[in-house]
């Protein structure tokens, strides 16, 4: 069995043997909003080594075991403080790759964009600790995104291929940022690990969006799309050059259609709606173009998205939203060893996350509904399964939240699922509850039985907490997805205030003691509700919460351009209705603000580039001279995504000391 050892409680994070087993909210607090100890497993291609995403001071970082030297301490690699750690993979044996975000003011560089964030890969030789950060070109200095690596060749263990958008020397002012912008195109570079430097070895054109390579890192495939046209084409590529493979009208802000490269090499992997609304995967063969659907009994399964390899774009399975069985694998043998672990983890949902190159080695998590999860190795030699460790072991002795699926009917009878969280130990009969409306984000998204740290906090705090999957969701079918298209402000809402008032028919909510809180969109909806239904609740919270859509809309417009898909995104989202006076006023919590009765808590981080933190600051300001009951907090220096330990401590303080004010018993 693996244990991490005694020296590796800095990743572990094992503190509570110290802590009482009664918790005061401050206590709570503390265990709330840490960093997951282990937030991720990577393993390495040789199955040698595993990386953790680990906690590091409140930040998260990187901790390097030798598989075969457990015992010895890990090697830790913390990003600089301007680097916000996401993602971890290796490249080969020896490289590891880390993905990081970087928040940068362009002020001086650009006429439309203040703030942009920046995704880069860094690279570090785990035995000569030799590190570089990957295309540092000129050329692609102002990409938003330079994390794609389209191969790892085993015979080049020093190099990598990536797929970048570069703009030439003549558009290195353009003011926009994002693809496909004035001269910007996407090329394929070859990149130095050592150094970071790469050289451009395919220029696809102003349309290409994807390359595919082989695992050997010979290009077979490149897609194309014009956003103008909403037209995809696939080129089969060969020595003789580009032939056209598949070419069609793309759907509007859905998947463009290819993945990568399917494991074993001779079929692409694509992807389209389905006459039933679901997201159907199939295959492509590259040599004859044949079409085949994917052989996983995927019916009557939306499948939310592919799975590669990690490192390259190798696609090995699918994901999708389930009570357990939530990937399915093309290739055979991960297929084989999900199959087995699911049964040796009954009760769990489990999801491999990394493989060493012969998948001999695999990492992945298993956790209940509404509990942290856990970390395991699997050993396919030798048929072992060991922990790794927990990922919030800070919350072992805490009585667990149960959290469970409710089905209830919007008010035009549309079918809406949502996932209730109790007080530990309270069960439906104990009820009524004072109740915490805490819509998701996106808005195409959706929430889920799983942990979360916010919401678990507040049911040990006595809270209900009920996250709505409200029409436009993702997960449900295309067609529940459309119910959205046009109802950003509208319907979506009143399914969140349908929610609240079937909770408290059921005898589950309190109707005196209801309160919105969200984040992003979920912010702006728990706003909205308190706008549209105003006897409903006594108060709202809104996290780095769009709070004036047509507002934001422009920011869109500046940085991507009006014919970009970003833009229809939020179109098909919206409808026209952000083009409308009267209706923009409608869907703005801003141009509303004298209708917000009850007291609104605001937190905002102060780089939030998805959602700039003036929204938080104009509404406030607007509400506080409407005479309104209002109070912001900013969270210097972090972005949309509550990355630190002392971010997190800051909210639950702060929305606790809310609650505990508004929902008081009267």
């Amino acid at each position: 069995m693996l244990h991490l050892p005694a020296a590796a409680t800095a990743v572990a994070g094992l503190l509570l043997a110290t802590a009482p087993r009664s918790a005061v909210a401050d206590d709570l607090i503390d265990r709330f909003s840490r960093l997951d100890s282990i937030g991720g497993v990577s393993v390495a291609t040789d199955g040698r080594h595993i990386a953790l995403l680990c906690d590091r001071n409140g930040h998260r970082a990187a901790c390097v075991y030798e598989l075969d030297a457990i015992d010895k301490p890990p090697l830790v690699f913390d990003p600089r403080p301007d680097q916000r750690l996401y993602r971890i993979r290796w490249s080969g044996p020896e490289w590891l790759l880390l993905d990081v975000d970087i928040t940068e003011n362009l002020t001086n560089f650009t006429n439309n964009v203040r703030l942009a964030t920046f995704a880069r890969t860094l690279a570090i030789n785990i035995r000569t600790r030799n590190a570089a950060q990957l295309l540092t070109n000129p050329e692609t200095a102002f990409t938003s995104n330079l994390t794609r690596i389209a191969a790892a060749p085993e015979a080049t263990p020093d190099e990598v291929m990536m797929a970048a958008f570069y703009w030439r020397d003549d558009a290195l002012k353009d003011t926009r940022l994002g693809p496909a912008r004035g001269d910007a195109r996407m090329g394929l570079f070859r990149v130095s690990l050592k150094t970071g430097l790469g050289k451009l070895v395919e220029d696809g054109g102003v349309g290409t969006y994807a390359y595919v390579l082989d695992p050997q890192g010979m290009l077979r495939a490149r897609a194309d799309f014009s956003e103008k046209a909403r037209h995809d084409t696939v080129y089969r590529i060969e020595s003789g050059g580009a032939s056209k493979l598949l070419e069609r009208p793309a759907a509007n802000s859905e998947m463009n259609p290819i993945a990568g490269m399917a494991a074993g090499g001779k079929d692409l992997a694509l992807g389209a709606y389905g006459p039933d609304g679901n997201y159907t995967p199939y295959l492509i063969d590259l040599a004859t173009g044949a079409q085949r659907p994917v052989a996983l009994d995927l019916e009557g399964i939306d499948v939310g998205g592919w799975i590669s390899d990690g490192t390259s774009s190798a696609i090995v399975g699918v994901h999708f939203a389930g009570d357990g069985d939530t990937q399915r694998f093309i290739d055979p043998a991960l297929q084989r060893w999900y199959t087995a672990l699911r049964r040796a983890l009954p009760g769990k949902s489990v999801h491999f996350r990394s493989w060493s190159r012969d998948c001999s080695i695999i990492g992945l998590s298993a956790e209940a509904p509404g509990e942290p999860a856990t970390w395991y190795i699997f050993d396919a030699n030798q048929k072992s399964l060991s922990p790794v460790g927990q990922a919030r072991p800070e919350l072992a002795e805490v009585p667990v939240a149960p959290t469970t699926r409710i089905r209830y009917s919007a008010r035009d009878g549309l079918g809406i699922e949502g996932f209730l969280t109790l007080p530990p130990g309270k069960t439906e009969k104990d009820g009524p509850f004072p109740l915490l409306l805490h819509p998701h984000g996106g808005p195409f998204a959706r929430d889920d039985a799983s942990f979360d740290w916010w919401a678990a906090y507040f049911a040990q705090r006595g809270y209900a907490v009920f996250k709505p999957n409200f029409r436009g969701s993702d997960g449900y079918g295309l067609a529940f997805r459309k119910k959205g298209y046009g109802e950003f402000g509208g319907a979506m809402i009143d399914d969140i205030i349908d929610s609240a008032k079937y909770l408290v028919s059921k005898g589950l909510a309190d109707s005196a003691r209801i309160c919105t809180m969200g984040a992003s969109y979920g912010g702006y909806a728990a706003l909205m509700v308190a706008i549209r239904d105003p006897s409903l609740v006594r108060c709202a919270v809104g996290v780095n919460s769009v709070t004036d859509p047509p507002g934001y809309i422009s920011e869109v417009v500046k940085r991507y351009g009006k014919d970009s898909m970003a833009l229809e995104f939020w179109d098909d989202y919206m409808g026209d209705r952000f083009r409308d006076t009267g209706e923009m006023t409608a869907l703005s919590p801003l141009r509303n603000a004298q209708s917000l009765k009850v007291p609104v808590l605001l937190l905002h981080g102060s780089l939030d580039t998805n959602v700039f933190v003036e929204q938080s600051r104009n509404l406030r300001d607007r509400i506080a001279t409407a005479g309104g009951n209002v109070r912001l907090v900013e969270f210097a220096g972090d972005d949309h995504y509550l990355n630190t330990t002392a971010v997190r401590q800051t909210l639950l303080t702060e929305i606790d000391a809310f609650l505990s004010r508004q929902l008081a018993t009267k």
